[in-house]
């Protein structure tokens, strides 16, 4: 539950950029390029501040509230599996080892310049972040399986080094270990998988996006009122899109305009997306994660406790709550005061 909190809402908090972040900068430059700054220019240091500071804000306190209203309901609830296990020295340094140099060489494919280095890179892009994750990118495609492999391959060093495996057959009992009681997480993947196709299919998400944006337009909100009528319009579209950059495309040419006629800069409006966008997550049950986490619920909890989507939400939703308001007064405290939110960006013009 925590973990799932984290991914959502502190997503716009975290302090590494992302492919994802690129993309969205480049869609805030245009945009306010053929509006009225021809000379705004994107930058991933323009909301460092911001978001370190957002960083270690909600880790204090969004530990607090963890603590205070989520962690009491677990303890009665979930048991943790617990198992004993004989740790051996030197097949640990052994597999540490073969781990390392697994990094080692993950490392060297994604650096450029070097001897046969950079394979799992996009040549073909300039930026780095772009030659690392952009669609045609080996490693965007493939740090999953990686992480994979590196997982099976240090499993069978172990295993083998402390004689828990003795054939192929032992090995692949031990892989599978770690799905028992998940049939559950597949079963509601799969119908959620068709929601979203449906979704897709329709373009339901587009249409209410298209109206909610051309509502918000015409408001001619601005100031406190527009951050916070941007804020709920981003969660309640997140709910049908799951997609950031796809949001962002549909609703930058309306967002940073009209925020840039209340003095608002576009960097400060596509934190505030991106922040918003987070915590729609956080309430949506079709996203992948909230599945997973039914998933493992299912797996670690008593045998008679009956895990299910609406009763999960009721138990996280007051926590969601309370640190959706904390996102808010980050956001106008900084906007009122006026602080500096990246290098030489501020949150107005």
């Amino acid at each position: 539950l925590t973990v799932f909190i984290g991914i959502t809402i502190g997503h716009g908090a975290g302090a590494i950029f992302d492919y994802n972040d690129f993309l969205l900068g480049l869609t805030t430059q245009i945009t306010a390029n053929l509006e009225r700054n021809n000379n705004y220019v994107y930058s991933l240091y323009s909301t460092i501040y911001i978001m370190i500071g957002s960083t270690a804000i909600l880790s204090f306190l969004g530990a607090s509230v963890i603590e205070i209203f989520l962690a009491p309901k677990l303890n009665k609830k979930y048991i943790a599996e617990e198992e004993v296990v004989e740790v051996s020295k030197r097949a640990s340094i052994i597999t540490n080892i073969v781990l390392l140099l697994m990094m080692i060489l993950i490392v060297y494919s994604i650096i450029p310049g070097y001897p046969l280095s950079g394979f799992m890179l996009d040549s073909n892009q300039k930026i780095y972040v772009a030659q690392l994750m952009s669609d045609s990118a080996p490693f965007k495609d493939g740090v999953i399986y990686l992480i994979t492999i590196m997982f099976m391959v240090c499993s069978f060093v172990y295993g083998s080094l402390t004689k828990r495996f003795k054939d192929n057959h032992d090995y692949n009992i031990g892989l599978a270990k770690g799905f028992e009681k998940l049939g559950y997480l597949f079963v509601l993947m799969f119908f959620s998988l068709q929601m979203l196709s449906i979704l897709e299919w329709t373009n339901i998400g587009e249409v209410v996006a298209a109206t909610l944006i051309n509502i918000v337009g015409a408001l001619q909100f601005s100031g406190i009122l527009l951050i916070i009528t941007f804020f709920i319009v981003v969660i309640l579209l997140s709910l049908l899109i799951p997609s950031l950059t796809t949001k962002w495309q549909l609703m930058a040419p309306v967002a940073i305009p009209l925020f840039m006629r209340s003095n608002i800069t576009p960097d400060f409006t596509q934190f505030v997306f991106r922040v918003a966008d987070g915590v729609g997550r956080g309430f949506t049950p079709l996203f992948v994660y909230f599945l997973i986490m039914l998933g493992f619920l299912q797996k670690y909890s008593d045998d008679s406790e009956k895990i299910s989507i609406f009763g999960t939400m009721g138990l996280i939703m007051p926590t969601i709550l309370i640190m959706t308001g904390l996102w808010l007064l980050i956001i106008l405290g900084w906007y009122i005061i006026g602080l500096p939110i990246g290098i030489g960006t501020f949150p107005t013009l």
